[in-house]
């Protein structure tokens, strides 16, 4: 009994591994390629009508993520990005955007029990930054230097991307 007890932790263990390696590393931009964001007025609300610039987020390390909820593969990445959201949320600065209805979004929150900030772009996004692709992230260092772009799913809470991450919190 206990040999099939093991086992079957075993094959649960190698299932787990095995899904997360399907998802690539996020796509970090080499030192000399990265982009500056070259504005930060960029207005968003929350869906409970809270307005912010996104000025509030210069000089901070920022992730921004743009998402739908039509976009099927888009809603496995959304899981990853909750436990990411978890781990960093007291260090650094969060965006999740979407032009979906907030019934739509408020309906997939709720039923995922997601907690990361949700907010509705009011403004033309900073440039270089583009948000015509859904599943699109952007990791931004404090000096506004655009250090991941990523267009679809990654592994976001990959060792790789958390050393980046961490090493970009620290300058």
């Amino acid at each position: 009994m206990k040999l099939k007890f093991y086992l079957l932790q075993l094959i649960v263990i190698f299932c787990f591994t095995a899904c997360e390696k399907e998802f690539p590393e996020p796509n970090v931009i080499e030192f000399e390629k990265q982009q500056v964001v070259s504005f930060y007025d960029w207005k968003i609300i929350s869906p409970n009508g809270n307005s912010q610039n996104f000025i509030t987020k210069a000089n901070k390390v920022t992730f921004v993520y743009y998402w739908s909820t039509s976009d099927k593969e888009n809603l496995d990445n959304l899981d990853r990005l909750e436990k990411f959201y978890n781990k960093y949320n007291t260090k650094l600065e969060f965006v999740f955007v979407t032009n979906d209805s907030q019934v739509d979004v408020r309906k997939i929150i709720e039923v995922n029990g997601y907690t990361f900030p949700i907010f509705f772009s009011l403004s033309p996004i900073p440039s270089p930054m583009k948000m015509d692709e859904y599943s699109r992230a952007y990791l931004i260092s404090k000096k506004g230097r655009i250090v991941v772009d990523n267009l679809g799913l990654a592994n976001w809470n990959s060792n790789l991307f958390y050393e980046i991450v961490d090493g970009l919190i620290k300058q």
